[in-house]
């Protein structure tokens, strides 16, 4: 009886999933559609309900109690967890992740080695595919001790926990490399020695003689391509020590005469690699290196929804627009122009993808497109761009930005027409006259700060966002580095500026004291009252939306205002709370909140290609 709460877990699970994944094809008018996602969002709430008393009553209890499991129960548990999340099925990592944590601390009271080496290795895996980024320490110190016991291979009689002791020793270099994005340079040293460290082991006869079957020749494989992985920091770090340019070719070199092993290693991604440096070692000329980037780029159809034809389209349309920046002598107008018709041509490709393709594999695609556009010099040119992407990752999202564009104006408009002197500087303003005279830069100015206030988003859109239960707290942590983004756009127009100021105060308090991020003064901001407008518009979107989300029951626009005016002065700024008393702008909200955030949604499911019109039904 203990574990007979598993299938309706995983059951609970997997529906919620399956709804939030949904694409809309039923011919639905705005009406339809708007009852459509409503019914999902109460079907879900429901669901989420429900997950969280099964977790709260009888997988934590459990969890806490681990130590007096017997080790049927924690087998149990294992097949749980790799319902949760293997590598080809990832319902709920994060909840696969707290069972093998707990199962360690099982395997360590009961020197049962076997089974500690088995759920570090899984620990490991779960924790660096919820984040690379955030969690690559912990997932390295989860690998770091599986792979010790490697000194102890010779003795371990179990040739499944052999197995395990490889694959952690291998994925200490892949887990580290998660911290590459924050200091590439800095990192390189102790990633090439736990390649070396495995790739000696590996090497050991004595070693490979006690498991003959095991893929010794992919295990060196995947070392190579994992060294490989590091060609993307050359064109962003022209300064780059050539000796790491010339360790990437040599592997790149040696894997073309075994050829890759994995899965996510199709023919395109090897041809980008051999490419790229060659390049980089002075045995490829730009033209060379644009020209066959360009063929690999065009070489995809627009039906191919492969893994192969999501990184050639994706990938490799961004690794184009940064060596065109980074390396030619273009103009500006030709290389705005070239851009153009590649961006172009990637949005009209994921219109087709979205409904056809798991969002997980898109996200990991976008996201890394995402940070190629947001560290650009550039970048006021990519916003929208990255935007849509976000939209395609999770709709409500992408509304909730526009809605949150929406009220900003309204805002703006408010105190354009009252308390204009907020707005002075914003476009060259001198006055409250030039203000006035200046309203639709203005109005322009803030509104595309609220739209892209959650651009962020995109990072954790899957690992969050289809999430069926409570967040832990680091999975929160997450959902608060979607503001990090903003510390990354590259200064240069005034609405980058704006931006900037909206992305990183949004979620700071009016008066510091609360909020993230930590130390960040928004106040400090030549725009920092379109951050305190942001916050606001922000709060009273997401608490008033019962159309696209499942994880609160939603306000009424009367409790929302409430809620800003009580924390007036401390999370609100005043003048924003005192707006909230003025009829016209109540007026406005109020449509907002109802008629446009309808039409939002129909907009936004139309742009998807996801609603076929009715006659075209069979």
């Amino acid at each position: 009886m203990r574990f007979d709460f598993a299938d309706r877990l995983v059951g609970n699970i997997t529906e919620f999933r399956k709804r939030e994944n949904e694409s809309i094809r039923r011919g639905f008018d705005k009406d339809t559609l708007t009852s459509h996602l409503k019914e999902r969002a109460e079907r879900n709430a429901v669901i989420m309900r429900d997950t969280n008393a099964i977790i709260d009553e009888r997988l934590i209890p459990l969890l806490r109690d681990v130590e007096s499991l017997s080790a049927g129960d924690i087998d149990r548990l294992f097949e749980l967890s790799q319902k949760l999340y293997t590598i080809t099925i990832r319902l709920d990592m994060g909840l696969a992740l707290e069972i093998h944590k707990a199962a360690i601390i099982w395997a360590k009271t009961h020197n049962d080695t076997d089974r500690l080496i088995r759920h570090l290795y899984w620990a490991g895996l779960a924790s660096m595919q919820i984040d690379p980024k955030s969690l690559c320490e912990l997932s390295f110190g989860f690998f770091t001790e599986g792979a010790a016991y490697k000194d102890q291979y010779m003795s371990i009689t179990n040739k499944e926990t052999r197995s395990y002791i490889n694959r952690c020793l291998g994925n200490t270099y892949v887990s580290i490399s998660g911290l590459g994005n924050k200091d590439p340079f800095g990192i390189m040293t102790p990633f090439f020695a736990c390649v070396d460290a495995a790739l000696v082991f590996w090497s050991n006869s004595d070693v490979q003689a006690m498991d003959l079957d095991f893929p010794w020749d992919g295990f060196f494989r995947n070392a190579r391509q994992n060294v490989c992985n590091w060609v993307d920091i050359l064109r962003r770090y022209r300064w780059a020590d050539v000796s790491i340019a010339q360790r990437i070719y040599e592997n790149a070199q040696a894997l073309g005469k075994t050829g890759p092993v994995s899965i996510y290693w199709e023919k395109n991604r090897y041809e980008y690699l051999r490419l790229t440096s060659s390049f980089h070692v002075n045995k490829l000329s730009y033209p060379a290196l644009m020209d066959g980037l360009k063929t690999l780029f065009y070489s995809i159809g627009d039906s191919d929804l492969s893994n192969n034809g999501l990184y050639t389209v994706i990938h490799i349309s961004s690794v184009l627009l940064e060596y065109m920046e980074n390396f030619s002598h273009m103009s500006w107008e030709i290389y705005e122009a070239e851009q153009k018709v590649i961006l172009e041509r990637v949005l009209g490709y994921l219109k087709k993808v979205i409904s056809r393709t798991d969002r997980q594999r898109l996200n990991n695609m976008l996201g890394f497109f995402t940070l190629s556009m947001r560290t650009t010099k550039y970048s006021d040119q990519y916003l929208d761009i990255v935007l849509r992407f976000t939209s395609f990752s999770h709709p409500s999202t992408y509304v909730h930005s526009l809605q949150v564009k929406n009220i900003t104006m309204h805002l703006t408009d408010y105190f354009i027409e009252h308390e204009p002197g907020v707005f002075i500087g914003y476009c060259g303003a001198k006055d409250a006259d030039e203000v006035r005279k200046k309203r639709e830069e203005i109005r322009n100015l803030t509104g595309r700060a609220g739209l892209c206030h959650d651009i962020g988003k995109i990072t954790y859109a899957n690992t969050v966002s289809l999430c069926s239960r409570r967040l832990h707290d680091y999975e929160f942590n997450l959902i608060k580095e979607h503001v990090s983004i903003g510390f990354e756009l590259q200064p240069g127009s005034e609405s980058i500026e704006c931006v900037k100021a909206a992305i990183l105060g949004h979620h700071r308090w009016y008066d510091g004291s609360k909020g993230y991020p930590e130390g960040y003064d928004a106040g400090a901001s030549k725009y920092a009252f379109t951050a305190y407008m942001v916050s606001a518009a922000d709060s009273i979107d997401a608490a008033t939306d019962t159309i696209g989300r499942s994880y609160a029951p939603g306000l009424t626009l009367e409790q929302i205002i409430k809620e800003i005016k009580d924390g007036a002065g401390t999370r609100y700024a005043p003048a924003i709370a005192q707006a909230l008393n003025d009829d016209i702008l109540l007026a406005k909200l109020r449509i907002c909140i109802t008629d446009d955030r309808k039409n939002s949604y129909f907009e936004v499911y139309n742009e998807l290609g996801v609603i076929e019109k009715q006659e075209e039904q069979p």
